[in-house]
């Protein structure tokens, strides 16, 4: 049986005739009123407003009749009439217009309770037990209390006909009370009362007052006299009504003041107290199940709620919103406690309105999403002009829970899209302590979306600013808990940031918890930005500066399918990534197509990919793909967990563009593949980094393809490079492994990789300037400083180019055409060893050309490029000096040394000059930028201008892509497969695309039937604009493009300049290895000792690893001379094998 408990009693005596006699108040239990504690607590918080909306609560009738359906109310139409309009109508007329109180009362008059009664069901039930309710006037008998539990048993928890037993109080009317007019009520569950009496003479006014008070009852109200708890409800004199004798005193006098309150006995019961209707209102809110008894429709939306008072509006109570909810220019809400949206409905914070959402929660609580919160700004204005903006505060806790976008920062359109003319609304997701999670953003689709806007110095739209809407400790999660996942609704993004300039992101969590996502790509992103620029970095939680490493706190992205994803389509936005925690995302940062973007100091903990390294794999802690002018610096990479034939990756590089790129210092623990470079990466620089030795541990640094810069100089002007790779083992790891074309690695013989492909030309250094791998971050250039250093490059470069031909290729190509054999073999061997291929090759394909003069020139400049090489190969040489050129193939030309510092060179000032341009982009000196790449005049410098200026500048937009395109033409008109020209036209159709729609549209906001197929045709290409238009269709189109890491195939490039078949996993000990002289030229000896009772190997290989020469040893001493022409000129190992344990190798160096 269902426990009932009796919680009041009402007693009111009419006589058959409603003649009225006083009866005075008795005590019961008071419910507990909140006073104190949190505002939403606060019980009196609750009283209504003028926007709080009415509260409809439903009742069921019963009528009990005896067993020949007499004694009550009849089941016809005037018994009906009765109860359902006449009672409920006057009962419902009082609740809408109160009286104010007779007694004196601290309270406001409230006019309308907000609350009204409507009628859920109608029963008639024949029971002449259940009907009897004379108790000799009686009604606290305990029989009334076993009856009333009878009738709710059997007429509500075993009637069929109701479905839900607790959406509605049961209001029984029941029969044969005699003169008692009076009723109970039980909990919020049902009361019993007469009416027949009433009914006979029409009187439905006592029934309503009756029943309100009973309902009242149900919905938490005590009698007044009761020590209700409410400071406002005046004490009852225990009169009747006016004039009636004084309760308890009939003889002394008559009432002069009398009550009118609904939970006295009086009257009139026309009244309440702000606390007796906050009671009321707030268990209506927040009581199960009381709040089980409201009949609106919360869940479905509904008329709007719109405030324009132009006041500051503070909502310390929990709210039903029924529809919208639109907040007009010059108002102010603050929602400090719950705030439930129905389905599909939408805050609107309009232009000069705002929104605080202090400690409290907006959500949905019918299991559905709500459309989230709209911001709208004005694309045009500043936003320094707050009555053209909106403006939301989210802080101290609050909570904005399942919504399918929580925050958009403009209008939405009926079709999800956005309005962009209503761009640059303001929020605000910190306060001014950071002691505190100021803000909560919890199972949204999408937490946080931007659309482009660009603030700016009031009345100069010229003079741009940061954004003005700032995130600082909040949390964004997906924790499986929220509506979205009974919908099946995945997650998206917790933020999107389109357009945006200078946002402030500091010290947040973005994570994704919900474990019942199983693909890894459901996860959803952590922070998307869209040509947009910023600062993901650390906040700082200690008032004053400097601030204490242990204050400082960064953002933490966890389990997400990628943490920050900097997208790039047509701008020149700048994104800092500082200071950051990534842990178990399957790609920590991705910078897609994105220009100078930082990724400095950042904790990478990486999962493993079931992707074998062989097909490549995806678990990634930076992936850059066409990004270009970044820098990588001072990051960790962790991998803690993983098992072999998995992969992942510290750092993959593919196609940095003509931008280059940094990865600099940066430490590497327990990675599958260190780094990767992969594709165009001819101007990435990959230096000081630190690799560390473990279990998962296969590959430092692996080039899968295309090109990489030369590493490193020996030039006194540069310096080496100073990479630390792990010790590998013959059949184990590589330090580069690569099957790219070939590059030549200069560093200090003690910091030269003892493990590397034979496309990796080692080059070590004998006297150079030190690498000591300093901090770029603690010890920054000023932009003063990089001039000046750009400056000095710019000249050795010069000087360093006047050693190609002499200083002079016309004069050379002249002499060929014109001068006798002996004076050009002269003139070519005064320029060597610096011959270009195009003076080598004109040589060569001259007719009548001495073989012997070829002889010496091509053994002055060898070895020779493999265009050179190709041309000798179709000449008619005599057999003995095509050998002879063949032998000195080997090692590193000088030539290419050469070119290998002008290249370094021009890599530093590249590197130097994209440091100049993130400053710059920082401090939003734009027009340091666009000087500095005018006066670059690269056609990449071109390229990226162009990307500064097509938003605002379509004239000289143009401009520079036509400059760009007659480029393209000269490169063609020398050579037509010029890769560069392909390259450049690619750059061109881009933009074309893209200028175009700004002129149509006034942005770049959408793609037309043919830029479509254009954006189509690109990505189907190579290169880094591909990856521009792949992001175009992602944006617009929500194509997505899943990336890997190129595959390591290993068997495609030999990794090691020793035999597969060398054992090393023995250390041998008391053995000698040297050689003298070195570097040496005629001949040099290699002394050799070996261990008592043991056998050895000396191997000489070159740079590539290719096996020139081996000896045998049989002695514990050995002296073996080694002739020069044995080898050739250039760089060359010894390595030594004892009982076939590698040892120990050295460097050999043969000088001209």
């Amino acid at each position: 049986m269902k426990q009932i408990i009796y919680l009041f009693a009402t007693l009111l005596l009419l006589n058959s005739n409603n003649a009225q006699t006083t009866d005075c108040g008795t005590n019961d239990p008071a419910l507990p009123v909140i006073l104190g504690g949190p505002a939403c607590d606060q019980t009196i918080n609750y009283a209504p407003d003028e926007l709080t909306d009415v509260k409809y609560v439903r009742i069921t009738f019963h009528v009990i009749q005896d067993n020949l359906g007499n004694g009550n109310i009849p089941n016809n139409n005037a018994g009906q009439q009765f109860l359902l309009v006449d009672v409920m109508n006057s009962m419902n007329n009082v609740m809408r217009n109160m009286s104010a109180m007779n007694l004196p009362t601290t309270s406001p008059y409230f006019e309308d309770s907000k609350i009204e009664f409507v009628v859920e069901n109608f029963f008639f039930h024949q029971n002449t037990y259940l009907w009897d309710f004379n108790f000799q006037n009686n009604m606290n008998n305990p029989l009334a209390v076993v009856k009333g539990n009878l009738l709710y048993n059997q007429y509500v928890t075993t009637n069929p006909a109701i479905v839900d037993k607790t959406n509605s109080i049961h209001v029984f009317i029941i029969g044969n009370m005699g003169q008692i007019f009076q009723g109970f009520a039980y909990g919020s569950t049902y009361m019993v009362m007469p009416s027949y009496e009433q009914f006979l003479v029409g009187d439905f006014w006592n029934p309503a007052r009756l029943l309100r008070h009973e309902l009242l009852h149900n919905l938490g109200l005590p009698h007044t006299w009761s020590g209700d708890n409410c400071a406002d409800t005046p004490n009852n004199p225990n009169c009747w009504n006016y004039n009636t004798p004084c309760c308890g005193q009939p003889n002394t006098g008559q009432c002069l003041v009398w009550s009118n309150n609904m939970m006295d006995y009086n009257a009139a019961r026309t009244a309440l107290t702000e606390c007796q209707l906050g009671i009321v209102h707030s268990n209506l809110v927040k009581n199960v199940a009381i709040n089980k008894l409201v009949a609106n429709d919360y869940c479905n939306k509904n008329a709007s709620v719109i405030i324009n008072n132009g006041l500051i509006n503070t909502w310390n109570n929990s709210r039903y919103i029924s529809g919208d909810l639109i907040i007009k220019a010059n108002s102010t809400l603050i929602v400090k406690c719950d705030l439930y949206m129905p389905k599909d409905a939408k805050i609107i914070v309009e232009q000069g309105a705002k929104l605080v959402v202090d400690e409290g929660k907006i959500t949905n609580k019918c299991g559905q999403l709500w459309e989230g919160i709209e911001v709208w700004g004005n694309s045009t204005t500043s936003q320094s002009d707050v009555s053209t903006h909106g403006i939301l505060e989210v802080k101290n806790n609050a909570i904005i829970e399942n919504a399918r976008v929580a925050v958009s920062l403009h209008k939405r359109n009926p079709n999800g899209s956005g309005d962009l003319t209503t761009t640059g609304g303001i929020i605000i997701a910190h306060s001014n302590s950071t002691a505190i999670t100021n803000c909560t953003f919890k199972n949204n689709i999408k937490a946080i979306d931007f659309l482009p806007y660009q603030n700016h110095l009031t009345g100069y739209p010229n003079i741009k600013k940061r954004e003005t809407s700032a995130f600082i400790n909040c949390v964004f999660s997906w924790d499986g808990t929220g509506n979205m996942v009974a919908l099946g609704e995945l997650p998206d993004a917790h933020m999107t940031i389109n357009g945006i300039h200078g946002i402030r992101i500091e010290g947040n969590d973005f994570k994704s918890d919900d474990v019942t996502y199983v693909d890894e790509g459901q996860r959803g992103f952590g922070i998307i930005t869209i040509d947009a620029d910023g600062y993901i970095n650390e906040v700082c939680n200690f008032p004053t500066a400097p601030c204490p490493p242990l204050q400082e706190d960064g953002n933490t992205f966890e389990d997400l399918w990628v943490g920050i994803d900097v997208v790039g389509m047509s701008n020149l936005s700048r994104v800092l990534i500082k200071k950051n925690t990534f842990t178990n995302n399957r790609y920590g940062v991705v910078l897609g197509g994105s220009k100078y973007t930082t990724v400095n100091q950042n904790v990478f903990n990486l999962p493993t990919s079931s992707y074998p390294l062989t097909t490549g794999g995806d678990a990634i802690g930076i992936y850059a793909t066409g990004a270009g002018g970044f820098n990588i610096e001072e990051n960790e990479f962790y991998t803690i967990f993983g098992s072999s034939g998995l992969s992942n990756y510290g750092i993959v590089v593919n196609n940095s563009d003509g931008d280059g790129g940094l990865v600099y210092k940066n430490n590497f623990y327990n990675n599958i593949v260190g780094t990767l470079s992969s594709q165009d990466n001819s101007l990435l620089k990959v230096d000081c980094n630190q690799y560390y030795e473990g279990a998962l541990h296969q590959y430092d640094w692996a080039i899968t393809s295309g090109t990489l810069m030369n590493q490193g100089s020996c030039n006194l002007l540069l310096k080496p490079a100073n990479n630390t790779f792990i010790n590998c083992t013959v059949g184990g790891e590589a330090n580069i492994f690569s099957t790219g074309t070939p590059f030549i690695y200069s560093a200090i013989f003690g910091d030269l990789p003892n493990c590397v492909s034979p496309t990796v030309a080692l080059n070590p250094c004998i006297s150079t300037t030190t690498n000591l791998c300093e901090s770029y971050i603690t010890n920054p250039l000023n932009p003063t400083q990089i001039i000046a250093i750009l400056g000095i490059i710019k000249n050795e470069i010069a000087a360093l180019t006047l050693n190609f031909d002499g200083g002079n290729t016309t004069e050379l190509l002249t002499t060929i055409a014109t001068a006798s054999n002996g004076i050009t073999k002269n003139a070519l061997l005064a320029a060597s060893p610096y011959l270009t291929d195009k003076v080598l090759i004109t040589y060569l394909n001259t007719t009548g050309v001495p073989p012997g003069n070829v002889k010496q020139v091509v053994e002055a400049n060898s070895p020779v490029t493999n265009k050179v090489m190709g041309i000798l190969e179709g000449m008619n040489l005599p057999s003995g000096i095509k050998n002879q050129i063949d032998v000195i193939q080997t090692g590193i030309s000088e030539r290419m040394l050469l070119e290998n510092d002008i290249s370094y060179l021009t890599s530093e000032a590249l590197q130097l000059k994209n440091e100049y341009i993130r400053q710059s982009l920082d401090a939003q000196q734009f027009g340091d930028v666009k000087n500095r790449l005018t006066d670059g005049g690269t056609n990449q410098d071109k390229a990226d201008l162009l990307r500064l200026v097509i938003a605002d500048d379509q004239q000289q937009a143009t401009s520079l892509i036509s400059e760009l395109r007659n480029e393209a033409d000269t490169l063609r008109a020398e050579d037509v497969n010029s890769m560069e020209a392909e390259k450049i036209e690619k750059v061109c159709d881009f933009f074309d695309n893209v200028k175009n729609r700004i002129v149509q549209t006034g942005s770049f906001d959408g793609l037309t039937t043919s830029a479509e197929q254009n954006m189509r045709n690109l990505c189907s290409t190579n290169g880094a604009i591909a990856i521009n238009a792949q992001n175009t269709l992602r944006v617009f189109l929500n194509e997505y493009v899943n990336r890997f890491a190129e595959p390591i195939i290993a068997n495609s490039g030999a990794k090691l300049m020793l035999p597969e078949t060398v054992n090393q996993s023995t250390v041998v000990s008391n053995y000698q290895l040297i050689n003298y002289p070195n570097p040496f030229n005629e001949n040099t000896v290699i002394e050799v000792t070996l261990p008592k009772n043991t056998t050895g190997q000396l191997v000489i290989t070159d740079v590539l690893g290719k096996e020139l020469l081996r000896f045998t040893l049989t002695k514990e001493n050995n002296l073996l001379e080694v002739e020069g022409n044995q080898l050739g000129y250039g760089i060359f190992f010894y390595s030594l094998l004892i009982n076939n344990e590698l040892v120990k190798t050295n460097k050999l160096i043969r000088m001209k």
